[in-house]
């Protein structure tokens, strides 16, 4: 199975729950800007490219239930992490794809 860069299927998941104050502050702030920029309304079809272990794809499915999220990384380690993490959490609107930013499987638009 390939990771990206030899990084580990799960390091963004540990990365984003450490306890270290400037890297949680880091991952916490920037969902909050990035979830206010989209202006989702949350019934939309939000692709998160370089999703990595699927950690902002999993919030974002939390938070808007009734989007599709496909959540899609180069590394298949990471695509293999974040697809056994939804199944705990019955996240029944989440996907993971393990492809190039180049070849992503989904119609434009």
């Amino acid at each position: 199975m390939k990771s990206y860069m030899g990084v580990s299927g799960d390091y963004y998941e540990r990365a984003h729950k450490s306890r270290h104050k400037s890297q949680g502050f880091f991952y916490e702030t920037r969902e909050e800007y990035m979830v206010e920029f989209m202006g989702l309304v949350g019934n939309e079809k939000i692709i998160d490219v370089g999703c990595g272990s699927g950690t902002f794809s999993r919030s974002l499915a939390k938070k808007f239930p009734y989007a599709k999220i496909p959540g899609v990384d180069i590394s298949e380690q990471a695509i293999s992490f974040a697809r056994k993490k939804p199944r705990g959490e019955k996240i029944r609107n989440l996907d993971f794809l393990a492809a190039s930013i180049s070849k992503i499987p989904v119609k434009s638009g």
